[in-house]
């Protein structure tokens, strides 16, 4: 059992670190010359790794975007902070220097054994990210500014009019499982229409 020294002495370690806390927030906003509400002040305090870790802010960011954006993006979004948790379960903002992105691009190629343009999506996603902590105040250098990984234009393979022909002719004999049969209606009612695969799959 403590003694009352003991104890006030432990009372006043836990203020001392709440006042830290509290000033540490007062400052960076002050310094960012953004408007800290009273419900503001209470996030930030009783979620001090929204400031701190990218993974906890990238996460919180992505849930916000749900509404704004279709599902395949989240769904992107979320592949991109797995990805990044499977590297680092977490990274500070301090972390992202100039030279973090190729720490990462060498792990998705090394490790993951990622092709150039899954690594190019992800280093997409990641600084949009942190564009989005720049500009809601934490005070870091964008690492993106020197560090490029492009997009590789691949082969398109086009379908003269006699395979597409054919691949209908399949699907109206319904030979495939039904997952196939579902893939196949969309591939074709892309052929006939011309929106993206990827839009076709908006539709319910």
């Amino acid at each position: 059992k403590l003694s009352d020294p003991d104890r006030q002495r432990d009372i006043n370690l836990l203020l001392g670190k709440a006042l830290a806390k509290a000033n540490d927030i007062f400052v960076t906003y002050r310094l960012s010359e953004k408007q800290l509400t009273p419900k503001l002040f209470k996030t930030e305090f009783a979620n001090p790794s929204l400031r701190n870790d990218f993974l906890t802010f990238m996460e919180k960011e992505i849930a916000a975007h749900k509404g704004y954006v279709t599902a395949d993006t989240i769904a992107t979004y979320k592949t991109t902070l797995n990805h990044l948790k499977a590297w680092k379960p977490y990274i500070n903002f301090l972390e992202i220097t100039p030279d973090w992105p190729e720490q990462w691009d060498r792990w998705m190629k090394g490790t993951q054994k990622m092709t150039q343009n899954n690594r190019a999506k992800q280093h997409k996603n990641a600084k949009k990210f942190i564009r989005i902590a720049i500009k809601r105040g934490v005070r870091i250098a964008n690492p993106y500014e020197d560090f490029k990984c492009t997009f590789k234009q691949g082969d398109i393979v086009f379908l003269d009019d006699a395979e597409v022909d054919l691949l209908y002719r399949l699907y109206k004999k319904e030979v495939f499982p039904r997952h196939l049969q579902e893939d196949l209606r969309k591939f074709l009612f892309t052929c006939y229409t011309g929106p993206r695969y990827s839009e076709v799959n908006e539709f319910h």
